[in-house]
């Protein structure tokens, strides 16, 4: 199975990137969570051998226990992005499973 995945948490100032996963590379991004985070979700892709499509889930992985806090933010800022943060460089021509955010797209 290939899993390609990324942590998210909500802080204050929104929806903050950490670690990125991809099943071809090596995994990139700050390992440390924002101090001032209220919850860290996982957004996963995975495609099962022999293909059969991509699946993709969200996750929660952590979650203050600041409930009105974790509820505003969660109203603010929405549920938790749907998708992979890439990093510079991180991509190799065997990632071509991957859905990349239009932001990427060249």
């Amino acid at each position: 199975m290939e899993t390609n995945w990324t942590e998210w948490h909500l802080t204050p100032e929104g929806w903050i990137p950490g670690v990125t996963h991809l099943n071809y590379g090596d995994a990139k991004g700050n390992a440390d969570p924002p101090t001032d985070r209220c919850l860290t979700c996982a957004f996963e892709e995975f495609r099962e051998n022999p293909p059969s499509g991509l699946r993709s889930f969200v996750t929660e992985r952590w979650r203050s226990g600041a409930k009105e806090q974790v509820e505003a933010l969660l109203e603010k800022f929405g549920e938790c992005p749907r998708e992979l943060h890439i990093y510079p460089g991180q991509l190799h021509s065997r990632e071509s499973c991957i859905r990349i955010p239009k932001a990427f797209e060249s």
